[in-house]
């Protein structure tokens, strides 16, 4: 039976060469081309990224400073971007005691004017009008408790591109 015999070795033959060729049989320092551990996924340049944008909160602003950064100081994201909702950002902040974020949001003017009314500011003011011009929106807020109101003057490029201390000018009327 020299068929059988021939087929046996042809056999352990090729399992041995196959041994060789992807190195199975032998201890080496190099890793395999086909691993089992995990490795970082290949980019392409048909892989895509979903940005989700962060919507805009005109409840509040996450606090992400730190109780130790400066008036003015870039805090990290959460700027509104839209002048209307950066101003009602200010009179929440306010309105809540919350002296650091309107820090962030206006200038030092505009913190002292808006404490001169009373701190905290209240949950009673309510936006009445906005108007644009001239490279700023100005955003006139009304008490309902006592009808007394304020206009807030923000710089339009700073808001939109979510820079701090974008609200420049408070008015007191009443």
């Amino acid at each position: 039976m020299p068929a059988k015999t021939s087929i046996r070795s042809a056999a352990a033959l090729l399992f041995a060469a196959g041994l060789v060729l992807t190195s199975c049989g032998e201890a080496t320092d190099e890793t395999p081309e086909a691993s089992a551990t995990p490795s970082e996924p290949v980019v392409t340049a048909t892989q895509t990224q979903t940005v989700t944008e962060q919507p805009e909160d005109t409840a509040s602003i996450p606090d992400d400073s730190d109780d130790d950064s400066a008036p003015g100081e870039d805090p990290g994201a959460g700027f509104p971007t839209s002048p209307t909702d950066y101003a009602d950002a200010l009179i929440v902040a306010w309105g809540q005691g919350d002296k650091p974020v309107m820090q962030d949001l206006a200038e030092p003017e505009v913190v002292q004017g808006l404490e001169e009314l009373g701190m905290p500011g209240g949950p009673h003011w309510q936006q009445t009008a906005s108007d644009a011009g001239a490279g700023s929106t100005f955003v006139t807020y009304t008490n309902t408790d006592d009808g007394a109101v304020i206009e807030l003057r923000v710089r339009n490029e700073d808001a939109s591109n979510g820079r701090p201390n974008a609200i420049a000018e408070v008015k007191v009327q009443g």
